[in-house]
Formats: structure tokens, sequence, C-alpha cells
């Protein structure tokens, strides 16, 4: 089962570019540089020679989806607008790596270590599955990344605890699964790991809509649901590690930020103000802030550029028992 990847890479950009699927899919390393003045994302392609296989192409979902399975396709450079950041004083550049989750190619795990081992990053985005939380999976490359870190001050790691939605809280609780990450984070020797609680399909539908992109009919049918929860259900993100100054910090920037404007879809209304609310506590919101949080930072990036790697945990997960 897939942990949502590239789920939450959308709802981060604000729109549905990445191909995303109840499976494994990324098979390329995808570079998405926020490019602010260019409307529609534009696309290179390289092969492992470091060729230029395609030029300046419009990026859909379809194409991406085409270049990712090319055995011939190493790497992707997306050029475009990541809606709600802003790098007037830092360049960002968001990477899409593939996960061991694709070990039936060796050569995946190989493209991720080799990022890992460049060390020209400043953030981890460790995404894990709520609901197939994994402890054996990819201890090899946990270590490795905890000695970057160990190794270099300007480096973090953020783990996010994908599909909280889904959790059947009548066994089990948004709370625990987070003690149960925390536990084994620290045995990893993350002794304070910063994991943040999320469902990126919510945080993708609020944020698509506040940018006035069209809907499928399987969000339509989703963003009642998630607008009822996640408007009034605020334990997925208190439960997040974050210091509640910082959460406080986010939330009154969300409240600065409301509009009455409304949208309507399927004759129901919506207030932006709320819309921005829900993906706030989808946990996107609070990403988002985080990733802003660093880019305002220069001095503490690389040559004035935050490299962000994402890496998800294998499908085939060992549930973890405290």
């Amino acid at each position: 089962m897939s942990a949502g990847k590239s789920t939450l890479i959308n709802a981060l950009i604000g729109t549905e570019l990445l191909h995303s699927a109840n499976e494994a899919t990324t098979a390329t390393i995808t570079r998405i540089h926020d490019v602010d003045h260019i409307k529609q994302f534009i696309a290179n392609t390289y092969d492992y020679q470091g060729n230029i296989v395609h030029q300046k192409e419009l990026a859909t979902a379809e194409s991406l989806k085409q270049w990712n399975q090319d055995k011939n396709i190493k790497s992707i450079d997306l050029m475009g607008n990541i809606r709600g950041l802003t790098n007037t004083q830092s360049d960002l550049v968001i990477y899409d790596t593939p996960g061991p989750n694709n070990s039936q190619d060796d050569n995946h795990e190989e493209l991720t270590m080799e990022l890992v081992n460049d060390g020209n990053y400043g953030m981890i985005l460790y995404i894990l599955n709520a609901t197939q939380l994994g402890i054996n999976d990819d201890l090899h490359l946990l270590h490795r990344i905890k000695q970057a870190i160990n190794t270099d001050h300007k480096k973090e790691i953020i783990f996010v605890l994908n599909k909280i939605d889904e959790i059947d809280e009548t066994y089990e609780s948004i709370e625990g699964i987070v003690n149960n990450a925390i536990h084994y984070l620290q045995q990893q020797g993350f002794e304070n790991p910063t994991i943040i609680p999320c469902s990126a399909k919510a945080g993708l539908i609020a944020r698509k809509l506040i940018y006035q992109d069209k809907l499928t009919r399987s969000e339509r049918h989703a963003l009642h649901y998630y607008f009822s929860y996640f408007l009034s259900n605020k334990d997925n993100f208190t439960y997040s590690t974050l210091k509640a100054e910082k959460i406080a910090h986010i939330d009154t920037l969300i409240r600065q930020q409301r509009s009455n404007i409304t949208i309507s879809v399927d004759d129901k209304h919506y207030r932006i103000a709320d819309l921005a609310t829900v993906a706030f506590h989808s946990g996107v919101g609070i990403l988002a802030y985080l990733i802003q949080d660093k880019l305002n930072q220069p001095k503490a990036l690389y040559n004035n550029i935050l490299r962000i790697l994402t890496h998800v945990t294998q499908k085939n997960l060992v549930l973890f028992q405290a």
C-alpha cells in the first residue's frame, strides 16, 4: 500500500502534478524547482549519462507517469510555481526520491542513497504510513541519515505520519501511533524526532479548492467529509511533536489570513478561511509553514538554496507494538 508520498508533494505544491496511485510508482529522481513567474510546470528529462531526453516540455500527471516508467530516464527537472510558498530570499527545490518499495529494482535504492550521500540538502521529509507503521524497514538508510544530520547542523528531518484519517479509532488512536513512532525513532538515535500527523489527501483537496483547481468526482465526494472532520478535529496536530508555542504561532498566522470569500461545490458553500484551516489541521499547512520558515533563514541554507528530500518507507511493513 502506498504511503501517499506523491499526494503529499502535490498537496505542498497545491495542484495535481505528480502521478499518484495506490502503488509504488516513483522510479526516477524528480526535482521540483519553485519558479514563481512560470504559471504551468515545464520539464527537462535526463538519461543516465546526463544527456537531455526531453527539453522544456509541458509537464502533466500523464507525461510524468510515462517518463517515470521509462527505464532510460534517470531524473526529471520540473520548473513552476509552488503555490503558497515564497522564495524571495532563497531558492526551493523538492526532490521526489525512489523508495525501497521499488525493491524489485536495486537501482532505485542506489539512486536514493546517492542523494543522501551527496549531502547537498537541508531538509528531509520522511513519510510513514500511519495505518501500517513499520519498524524493520529502512534501518540502514535511517542510520545514514542520522549520521548526516549529526555532522551538519543545517540539516533537519521531519517524519510525516500520513493517512491519519484512515485510522480506525475504535482500535487505535493518533496519540498512540505517534507515541509508537517516537519510541521506535528514539531507538534509532533520534532523541527528539519531529513528527507531524498528516492527511495529504485532505490537504490536497483543500488547497486545490483554495486555488480554484477543478476537483475530480471522488475528490468532490470526499470534500465534505474532510471539511467536517478537520474543521472540528484538532487531535492530529495537537499530537504532533512540535512545541505548543510553535503550533499556536502557526494557528495565529492562519487566522490572520482569514477570508470570507466562498466557493461552491455541488451546491455546498465553503469559505476560503475554513479551507485554509482544514489544510492546516490536515498537517499539510504545518509542513508548508516549516518549509517557509526554513526558506526565510538563508544563512542556514547551502548557497541560499533549500533542497528537500522526500522518502517513503516500504509497502510491506511490520506493525510496531510498544
